[in-house]
């Protein structure tokens, strides 16, 4: 029989691991280790970290202990642009998507395709240009310049 042993950073895991006679961690300590992890894989993380930091205060506020998708939309609905309310949509999803790992309680929002609430935005894209043939904006072959 073969024993494997490992080296176990107890401190580290006291953070990371949700405790087990002391009820549930606050979504504002969930919020912490959440940014922390993204900031030791060398993200900067700044305006997801901003946008995260809203929504916690918005649903701790309001009395929740996990993430609810009701809550992440109706936060959401307040962006001032669609492409504002994509961002923060997005950026929830990955926060509740991580967090559900560790507490299935946490909900996870639907991606939604076509012209749902939050759907793909597509806000910075322009609509492709159609030319006709023979026409100014229609592709030429350069000039060849010698001189």
């Amino acid at each position: 029989m073969m024993a494997y042993y490992a080296k176990v950073d107890v401190a580290m895991l006291a953070r990371v691991a949700q405790p087990l006679a002391g009820g549930r961690v606050m979504l504002t300590q969930d919020f912490a280790r959440y940014v922390d992890l993204h900031r030791s894989l060398g993200f900067k993380f700044r305006s997801q970290r901003l946008l995260l930091r809203n929504f916690v205060a918005f649903a701790e506020h309001a009395g929740d202990t996990w993430a609810h998708a009701s809550r992440a939309l109706e936060w959401s609905a307040q962006a001032p642009s669609p492409s504002q309310q994509h961002n923060r949509i997005a950026t929830l999803r990955r926060f509740a998507l991580a967090m559900r790992a560790e507490d299935p309680r946490h909900e996870v929002l639907a991606v939604l395709r076509g012209d749902g609430v939050h759907a793909a935005c597509r806000c910075g894209r322009n609509q492709p240009r159609l030319c006709e043939p023979g026409s100014r904006c229609a592709i030429r072959p350069r000039r060849r310049s010698y001189f």
